[in-house]
């Protein structure tokens, strides 16, 4: 960058961008880097939907929508981290995606009918605390390793008890704590 303004900068490439910070700093721990994580998000469809380019209107049209987003992910990082690519699951795709539509998408427009059927991150501390306050039965396996099919059956038993149907996603993260250590 030289000394004159961008002006074609919007608000659109600032929340993208930051919108790839917080998924990179949420699932890279220990895993790849945020250039690495950048480059798999710009190979999805993620900045369309942002952008209003994709419109998602039911929880099957974004189940779909995030498979396709995740399967992008990891074909990206496989690529990228060779001889680590072994680290690359659906768990932590899912976690890629799902941080950057929170921060896109979810917070700027909470009561948005997107808001209320996209999926909540999940990670050690959700659901430790939803197997604690809901008799939840999904603690074998951490987030890191879920499978697709994993995945989906964590979300699964979540709308069976009204999230991202009658009550907007998003709001199971009362059991998230920022004070938790995560992984």
């Amino acid at each position: 960058m030289g000394n004159t303004l961008d002006i074609t900068y919007s608000y659109f490439n600032h929340l993208h961008n930051y919108a790839i910070w917080t998924a990179a700093r949420a699932a890279q721990r220990g895993f790849t880097t945020t250039k690495n994580i950048q480059a798999a998000i710009n190979s999805t469809y993620l900045e369309k939907l942002l952008e209003g380019e994709i419109s998602i209107s039911d929880k099957e049209e974004f189940d779909r929508f995030h498979v396709t987003c995740c399967k992008q992910i990891m074909d990206k990082l496989k690529n990228l981290l060779r001889d680590n690519s072994y680290k690359v699951t659906y768990g932590r795709a899912a976690k890629i995606v799902n941080i950057y539509i929170k921060t896109a998408i979810v917070i700027p427009n909470p009561e948005s009918n997107l808001s209320f059927i996209v999926h909540p991150p999940i990670d050690r501390i959700l659901l430790s605390n939803i197997i604690k306050f809901k008799s939840f039965q999904f603690d074998t396996i951490s987030w890191t390793q879920f499978t697709e099919n994993d995945y989906f059956d964590v979300i699964r038993k979540q709308r069976e008890r009204g999230y991202g149907e009658a009550i907007a996603f998003w709001k199971i993260e009362a059991y998230w704590s920022p004070s938790e250590d995560s992984e």
